[in-house]
């Protein structure tokens, strides 16, 4: 069981990766392993250490924990399947809003699974894409999304955070993830308030992507140091995999 430990403590020692990914972590861990039922009680009360503001690791353990047992690898596996595709159609939606643009400047912040997919998805689009990635200070996320984007072979200039109003000006819009939202407002990485004042000041509109696993009655910012609350407008739209009018 050592093993098992050492990956799970690494996961709940995680501060640099968006909540989908690291739930991402999870399921690949638990289906490349056969555990048994203790085993799976003992992950499942671990990870319950995970930061509450990462509503999506919580609502899969609310709904997979229940199942643990001999059918438990059947659950995961329907579980798997239900949101399998769900980043892509949060790209596809968010393509809509943004659509006419042949060439597009991008601001990203922190590292989020769901941003890189649709920045991915803009690409695919033919849609000719500039990302300008902070690099997301306290834990500098942003150099490691930088990194997948430059992997992927799409322009990227790290900037440091205080920089943001000194470009603001010259980007089209603003890419978000978030770990929990309401009906007002969203919780996402310090920092994310700023960018969306700075991008209302200058008519940039914000696109905060995230799926439905994320919404709850009433955010709430466990850990201040990382996380804030930022109210949604009708400069800072929140994007799902719900449909949406796309006339």
């Amino acid at each position: 069981m050592g093993s098992l430990q050492s990956d799970i403590k690494s996961i709940i020692a995680d501060k640099q990766h968006g909540s989908s990914i690291i739930l991402h972590k999870i399921i690949q861990l638990l289906g490349a392993n056969n555990y048994n039922i203790d085993e799976l009680r003992w992950v499942f009360n671990n990870l319950r250490k995970v930061d509450e503001a990462m509503i999506i690791i919580h609502h899969f353990l609310d709904l997979l924990e229940p199942k643990i047992g001999k059918d438990f690898y059947y659950h995961l596996d329907e579980y798997i399947g239900k949101w399998a595709n769900v980043e892509e159609v949060i790209a596809e939606n968010l393509y809509h809003y943004i659509k006419s643009y042949k060439a597009i400047k991008i601001l990203a912040h922190s590292q989020s699974g769901v941003v890189l997919k649709t920045i991915e998805t803009l690409v695919k689009n033919n849609i000719n894409v500039t990302v300008y990635q902070t690099e997301s200070l306290p834990g500098g996320e942003g150099y490691i999304q930088a990194h997948l984007l430059k992997d992927r072979s799409i322009p990227v200039s790290l900037i440091k955070d205080h920089d943001i109003e000194e470009i603001i000006g010259d980007i089209n819009c603003c890419l978000l993830g978030v770990d929990q939202y309401d009906n007002g407002g969203f919780v996402n990485k310090v920092g994310s308030s700023e960018i969306a004042e700075l991008a209302s000041i200058n008519n940039v509109p914000v696109y905060v992507l995230g799926d439905t696993r994320k919404e709850v009655s009433s955010c709430n910012v466990s850990n201040h140091e990382l996380f804030e609350y930022t109210e949604l407008n009708e400069s800072t739209l929140l994007i799902t995999q719900e449909d949406i009018d796309h006339e």
